[in-house]
C-alpha cells in the first residue's frame, strides 16, 4: 500500500487498502464477536475503522466521523469490562495536557468548518486512551493498541494540517498495528468484571 502511495498507483493503493483493512476484520471475526459485549463493541469499532479507511481518502471529514464512531465503540467496550475509576483519573494527568498541547498546535492550521470535528475527535480519542488504561486489568492488549492508535492520529493530523508528507507514511503502519492489536484482544483475552473498583476474573460479560 505504501509503495503504491509513493508511486501514485491509485487503483493499487485502493485495492491494497481494502485488503489490509479487511485483514484486521478477518482477525476480529476469528475472535467470535458475538461472545461478549466487549467483543461486540470492538467488532463494531473495527467496522467503523474499515468504513473510515474506505471513505477517508475521498472525504477526510466523513472519514474522521467514522473513526470518531470507532473510538466511541471502543469506549463502550472498555466500559463493559468494568472500569477502575482510580486508574482512569491517573491517566487523565498526562492525557489532558497532551490533548491541550495538540489543540493549541493544530487548530491554527485547521479550516473553520473542520474545527468542531477536530476538537471533538481530540476529546474522544483522549477519552478512549483513558478508558483503555482504566480497563487494562481486563485485557493486556488494550493499552498498547490504544496508545498506538493515538500516536498514529497525531501523524495523521500533522500530515493533514501542515506537516510533511512523511507523516502520511508513518501513520499507516501504526494505525494497522493498532487495529490488529484490538482484533487480537478479541482472540486472546477475556474481559474481566469489576466489583467495588477491584478486578475480578470472569469470562466476560455475556450478551
Amino acid at each position: 500500500m505504501l509503495v503504491a502511495k509513493y508511486h501514485g498507483f491509485r487503483q493499487v493503493l485502493w485495492f491494497s487498502t481494502i485488503l489490509a483493512s479487511t485483514a484486521y476484520m478477518g482477525i476480529a471475526l476469528l475472535g467470535k464477536p458475538h461472545s461478549t459485549r466487549y467483543h461486540l463493541f470492538v467488532f463494531f469499532a473495527l467496522s467503523c475503522c474499515w468504513i473510515g479507511d474506505v471513505i477517508g481518502p475521498k472525504n477526510f471529514v466523513w472519514g474522521l466521523y467514522a473513526f470518531l464512531g470507532a473510538h466511541l465503540f471502543l469506549m463502550a467496550g472498555f466500559w463493559s469490562t468494568g472500569l477502575i475509576w482510580r486508574d482512569c483519573a491517573l491517566a487523565l494527568l498526562p492525557i489532558v495536557p497532551m490533548a491541550g498541547m495538540l489543540l493549541v498546535w493544530i487548530l491554527p492550521h485547521v479550516p473553520d468548518d473542520e474545527r468542531a470535528a477536530v476538537v471533538a475527535y481530540t476529546v474522544v480519542i483522549s477519552a478512549m486512551v483513558v478508558g483503555a488504561w482504566g480497563a487494562r486489568h481486563a485485557n493486556s492488549w488494550i493499552v498498547p493498541a490504544a496508545l498506538i492508535f493515538y500516536v498514529s492520529d497525531i501523524f495523521v493530523a500533522r500530515w493533514r494540517y501542515g506537516g510533511s508528507a512523511l507523516n502520511g507514511y508513518l501513520c499507516y503502519p501504526l494505525y494497522y498495528t493498532s487495529c490488529v492489536l484490538f482484533a487480537m484482544s478479541m482472540c486472546n483475552a477475556r474481559p474481566a468484571a469489576v466489583q467495588h473498583g477491584q478486578p475480578r476474573e470472569a469470562q466476560g460479560t455475556p450478551i
